[in-house]
């Protein structure tokens, strides 16, 4: 295995740019991708490539169906007498809480762990949250059981119209990895978060 760092994206190409051929695949980021593969033929940014060989597209965030999803069961779920009923019909709103509960998800956090962690949040922790008065708990109750409810209804809605949340997509494409084989060099190219 043959690794090359470098401290300057463009220096590093440019050096690279005579070998480039001992490599079957070029991998980079989905921006560096957009100007490399320009001057090369073998550039793919990762996202496309991981598509191509398990033929699962993968996202980071909702998509714009999956935030209108959530907008209607806001629509449906809440009334102006809910804690999050008030702003249900912010556009920012929806998209907002749909990448949260993505990022949740990816996080390890489930609606019922929420569920938990907000009770044991009341039970052991509630001086340390400042939680101590009675308005302020129910009012911590009412939050996250309104984020519990939506949660669990849009998953329940993702689920029925066959959408698979960002941590599903990922799910399902390592599950699809396991059967792929990969006979040509990759280089990976300006992933500097390894």
């Amino acid at each position: 295995m043959q690794v090359v760092m470098g401290a300057s994206f463009r220096a590093l190409w440019d050096s690279l740019c005579p070998n480039l051929s001992a490599y079957g695949q070029i991998l980079a980021p989905t921006g560096a991708a957009r100007l490399l593969e320009l001057q090369h033929r073998a550039v793919s940014d990762w996202h496309r490539f991981l598509y191509h060989l398990t033929d699962i597209a993968l996202t980071t965030q909702p998509t714009p169906e999956m935030t209108a999803l959530l907008s209607e069961l806001c629509e449906r779920l809440l009334t102006d007498a809910h804690y999050f009923g008030k702003v249900r019909r912010y556009p920012q709103f929806h998209s907002a809480l749909a990448s949260n509960f993505c990022r949740w998800s990816v996080d390890g956090l489930t609606p019922d762990l929420l569920e938990q962690g907000a009770e044991t949040v009341l039970l052991h922790h509630s001086e340390l949250a400042e939680l101590d008065d009675d308005n302020l708990q129910s009012e911590w109750r009412s939050k996250t059981g309104e984020l519990v409810m939506l949660w669990r209804a849009w998953q329940a809605a993702l689920l029925e119209k066959e959408q698979l949340e960002p941590i599903h997509q990922r799910r399902a494409l390592l599950k699809a990895m396991e059967a792929v084989q990969i006979s040509e060099s990759l280089l990976l190219f300006g992933f500097t978060e390894f």
